[in-house]
């Protein structure tokens, strides 16, 4: 295979089936199923209102469509390969595409990119016809001979510059050497030279034992007979095997999840939802060398700015925040592989910019709590790219949505035209994230506290509620409950205007709650607020479809401004 736009069904290398891969022990395609599956979740805080309500509703699509109540762990063998050949990030086995991990992803994102006009097969059929020759696939899986072990060992990178790709798909490949006795070099290849500076210093640091076999290598790699890492994931695509069958029952069909169907978004839905094993068994690897680390810590990563900054505006004000809060401040590229890993691995809290550098999230320990700056431009490009770690790791990962750092304030900026952009903090949304981090670092107190505004609420004891919760107003910003409580408090005393502007609060927090986005829609109709007016009904009409249209029909207002794109009237 020379051009990737000449590929057909016929020229993807279908493991089991096709002649030129084998094993030191049988591939087993059933993932292990690990209990919960990442656990990502979104505060949303965005200035603009249209974009706060599409950040929402991006989280709750994923959570809906993209994520399985459990997560699967595939396992990672080393492959004998026959006549391999890589080039252009593309692995081959005698001129057929194989789809393994990372590369293998990124095989499928550039095939379904690729324009009708540079194909040899419509992008449709060459799924399906991929899908037709994997129901014939044996999984028959050819026996390695154990002096095959002393064979280089040729990991595939994306290049040799970017932290995360570097941390989260090539250098878990050095897990296997020891795991499974393998005894030649380590051909490390990447389709350009350029090389950062961390990657040697991650090698020597986190496994000293391999730095002297450790071989880089770019342009085009060719050799007749190598191991490489097999990650078992596409096999589920790749194979009709009855024990598949487990991963069907774990979720029902979405539009984003097709069992067994080779559709480009059933794939990347799949990986999204799974760790490689060589992952977690990287993860392993640190921890042991590392060996037992203090914890508790929380900690604030900056990043330095650069070639590509994209230093938080707001900034000061936030890192101030967090050290009032026990917080210290560092930076990664001060420290050595070993000491992030370290830093990470004794973190209780972690709040950080969105970067490369969250792939140390990877070391956490389980249920630590790892804030990521987002933006909607994040949750657009680039939700998902960290499931992985937060799986293997068991971190909570948090995205804390935030506006651009953009002149326009409505706008989403375009990542391929103008770059991935950095994020901007006001002080309303740093305070709301100072409440969250309060509950978090005491737990306890913040529960019973919950529990005694509850009851005050359910008992209509409003002064009483109205103190308590004045007194824990820094504890409850970020809860929508809160407000709604003030609001409750507020009627009780007559006091409008308090009621409309807890009840905008609660809104702003929660604009999915059907029931309470009415209430403020009323609120703000009573109070001829016409702009609150707007934005309640736009929440509305995301959250309760039928709800808002039979809501304005009865009201005889006019909806025709605040329905979804392609709605019906």
């Amino acid at each position: 295979m020379t051009e990737i736009g000449a590929l057909t069904a016929d020229d993807i290398f279908l493991p089991g089936a096709d002649p030129g891969l084998a094993f030191f022990t049988t591939p087993d395609p059933v993932p292990q199923r690990l209990t919960g599956g990442p656990a990502v979740e979104a505060l949303c805080l965005a200035s603009d209102w249209p974009q706060r309500l599409s950040a929402v509703e991006h989280m709750l699509r994923q959570r809906r469509q993209r994520s399985f109540p459990d997560g699967l762990r595939f396992c990672t063998l080393p492959a004998v390969a026959t006549d391999l050949r890589i080039a252009q990030g593309i692995v081959t086995l005698g001129g057929k595409a194989l789809f393994t991990g990372a590369a293998g992803l990124r095989l499928l994102t550039r095939l379904g990119r690729l324009p009708a006009a540079d194909r040899a097969q419509p992008f449709e059929q060459l799924l399906s016809g991929i899908g037709a020759r994997a129901r014939a696939n044996p999984l028959d899986f050819a026996q390695a001979p154990p002096a095959d072990r002393a064979l280089d060992l040729v990991i595939p990178a994306r290049n040799l510059f970017n932290y995360f790709h570097f941390t989260t798909e090539t250098l878990p490949a050095l897990s296997l050497v020891s795991r499974h006795g393998l005894t030649g070099r380590i051909v490390i290849h990447s389709h350009k030279p350029e090389e950062a500076g961390f990657l040697r210093d991650q090698i020597a640091r986190l496994y000293p034992e391999l730095a002297g076999r450790v071989v880089l290598s770019h342009g085009v790699f060719e050799a007749a007979r190598a191991l490489i890492p097999f990650d078992t994931t596409f096999l589920y695509h790749l194979a009709r095997d009855p024990r598949l069958g487990t991963i069907d029952r774990m979720v029902p069909a979405s539009p984003d999840w097709m069992p067994r169907r080779m559709a480009e978004r059933s794939v990347k839905t799949l990986l999204m939802n799974r760790c490689e094993g060589a992952l977690a068994d990287l993860r392993a690897d640190v921890l042991a060398r590392l060996g037992p680390v203090a914890g508790g810590r929380r900690l604030y990563v900056t990043r330095r700015p650069g070639r590509r900054d994209r230093a938080v505006v707001g900034g000061t004000a936030l890192q101030a925040m967090l050290t009032d809060l026990g917080f210290e401040t560092l930076d990664f590229e001060d420290l050595d592989a070993l000491g992030q890993a370290r830093a990470m691995a004794g973190a209780a809290i972690v709040v950080a910019g969105h970067g490369a550098g969250l792939a140390n999230m990877l070391f956490c320990p389980p249920d630590a709590l790892v804030v990521e700056l987002s933006t909607l431009q994040t949750l657009q490009a680039r939700l998902g790219d960290f499931n992985g770690v937060a799986l293997a790791s068991g971190a909570r990962h948090l995205h804390l949505v935030v506006d651009h750092d953009w002149p326009d304030p409505a706008a989403v900026p375009d990542i391929d035209r103008d770059g991935h952009v950095g994020q901007r903090l006001g002080p309303e949304q740093i305070a709301i994230l100072r409440a969250r981090l309060l509950a978090e670092i005491d737990p306890v107190a913040q529960a019973k506290r919950l529990a005694r505004l509850q009851a005050l609420n359910d008992a209509r004891d409003f002064p009483a509620l109205q103190a308590a919760l004045a007194e824990g107003a820094d504890f409850l910003r970020h809860l929508p409950e809160a407000q709604v409580w003030a609001a409750n408090a507020a009627q009780a005393r007559g006091d409008a205007p308090a009621v409309l502007a807890h009840l905008v609060q609660a809104m702003a927090l929660a604009p999915r709650r059907a029931g309470l986005v009415q209430r403020t829609l009323l609120a703000a109709h009573r109070a001829r607020d016409r702009d609150l007016f707007g934005r309640a009904a736009l929440a509305l009409f995301r959250a309760d479809p039928a709800g808002a249209a039979a809501l304005f029909a009865q009201r005889g207002w006019d909806a025709r401004a605040f329905r979804p794109a392609g709605a019906e009237d």
